[in-house]
This record gives structure tokens, C-alpha cells and sequence, in this order.
């Protein structure tokens, strides 16, 4: 059996679309500084893509801090669940585009580390199909046919895959 390390670029330049950034921690909060790290970088991308990062309605919604400090929403069960409910139906709501959300932490099979709290597979799916179920009861039928694009940077990501397949989702 032969391994390559493949590459691949994701273009969403000149384009809209949202974004959750979603970083998980353990109890001791191990890795926090490292994923950090990635998530700058995928600060930085977006930012070079044109998607909105800051401001008063930015197009990215954060859930992450570098030391488990400041003013962003921490990485938790309950902030995720309202950002992919309440703040990405509005956003898609408002202005139809595609849905990014990047969860990076440690993982297990079919578990994120969000201490306290550890989300599953199941629990991700029911927030997803909430999201739509919402826009077509919104009446946001064009908003409910975008994508939404599961990036998840965990060990053990590839056990949810077959949970969170569905159509209009690319995981």
C-alpha cells in the first residue's frame, strides 16, 4: 500500500460565504496553543479570500481563543449550537451563500473535545438538519439549497463522516 500526501485549495475567493471557526479543548487544555496556531493561519486565509472577519456582523463566527481567555465565545456545546441555528440562519437568511464550519481539536470515534462537554456526530447532524429545516420554514428556500462544508481537524474526523452525509453537505 502506497500513501501520498495529497494537497487541495479551497477557492471561495470573490465569492460570499459564512464561516463557524470552532476550537475545542480538553479539561487541561492541552493543544490550545497549537490549534491556535491553525486557526490564525485560517484567519489569514479568509481574510485573502475577502470574507469578512471583524466589524459589527462580520461573516465569521468564533468560537476560540488563544489562551482560553478574551472576548470570543469559548469552543462549547451550547455556542456552537446557537452559531449553525441561530447566527448562521440568519446570515444565510439575509444574504443565501455557503456554510463553512471548522471545528479543530482533539477527537475520538465519533466524539470533538468541546470541554466540558464532548459533541458527537449525531448531536452535529440534528443542528445541521435544525439549520435547514429553519431557512425552509423562513421560507428561505434558495438559502436552504446552499452548501454547508464540515472541515473537521480532529483525530478519529473520518467516523463522522457517514453520520453527517447528506445532500448539499461536503464533509
Amino acid at each position: 500500500l502506497e500513501a501520498r500526501e495529497q494537497s487541495a485549495t479551497l477557492g471561495i475567493q470573490g465569492k460570499r460565504a459564512y464561516v463557524i471557526i470552532c476550537q475545542g479543548s480538553d479539561a487541561n487544555g492541552n493543544g490550545r496553543a497549537y490549534h491556535w496556531n491553525t486557526l490564525d493561519y485560517v484567519r489569514d486565509q479568509l481574510t485573502t479570500c475577502g470574507i469578512e472577519t471583524g466589524g459589527d456582523d462580520p461573516d465569521v463566527n468564533w468560537l476560540a481563543t488563544e489562551d482560553g481567555t478574551g472576548d470570543m465565545p469559548d469552543g462549547n456545546h451550547g455556542n456552537l449550537e446557537d452559531a449553525i441555528t441561530v447566527w448562521a440562519r440568519r446570515k444565510m437568511g439575509e444574504t443565501p451563500a455557503p456554510l463553512y464550519i471548522v471545528l479543530v481539536n482533539h477527537g475520538e470515534t465519533e466524539q470533538f473535545h468541546m470541554y466540558p462537554d464532548t459533541l458527537t456526530a449525531s448531536q452535529l447532524d440534528t443542528w445541521l438538519d435544525q439549520l435547514r429545516e429553519g431557512l425552509i420554514a423562513d421560507e428561505e428556500a434558495t438559502a436552504a439549497e446552499e452548501s454547508v462544508i464540515c472541515i473537521l481537524g480532529m483525530c478519529y474526523s473520518g467516523s463522522f463522516i457517514s453520520t453527517l452525509a447528506a445532500p448539499g453537505r461536503v464533509i
